[in-house]
């Protein structure tokens, strides 16, 4: 019996998804990912709030607090020295997402590896990004 009870648990537990999978601020921050990889300035600005800043700290960036059309630019500005490889999201804690990056200096070459960190506000049924990290 006790083998059974034991099989019955396992396979409950291989057959439930990820933890957090379901999640709507996981699965909007996978998108965001996406976006990242993308290096898609003009997607990721639509999630920008209209009014008041975004703040952003990104290698090769003057960081700061930025209204939505120059936090557009610097974000492209970003893009342009970089060619990512990769953008994993790795955890959401409340609503900042983790990400491993993974991305090629357009300079040199050189390959780098960080985290950055992606800062929700939750508006209506909606987010919105409030702060792009780079660590």
């Amino acid at each position: 019996m006790k083998t059974l009870t034991t099989l019955l648990l396992l396979m409950l537990i291989l057959a439930s998804p990820a933890i957090g999978e379901d999640d709507p601020t996981t699965k909007f921050l996978k998108g965001i990912g996406k976006l990242l990889k993308a290096e898609n300035s003009g997607a990721l600005s639509g999630y920008f709030p209209a009014t008041g800043k975004v703040e952003l700290r990104l290698k090769g960036v003057n960081p700061g607090h930025f209204r939505k059309g120059q936090a557009k630019s610097l974000l492209a500005t970003y893009f342009k020295q970089i060619e990512a490889l990769d953008y994993k999201l790795k955890s959401v804690n409340g609503l900042v997402g983790k990400f491993e990056m993974n991305y090629r200096l357009v300079a040199d070459g050189r390959k780098v590896k960080g985290t950055t960190h992606v800062y929700l506000q939750k508006e209506g049924e909606s987010w919105l990004i409030v702060g792009i990290v780079e660590s």
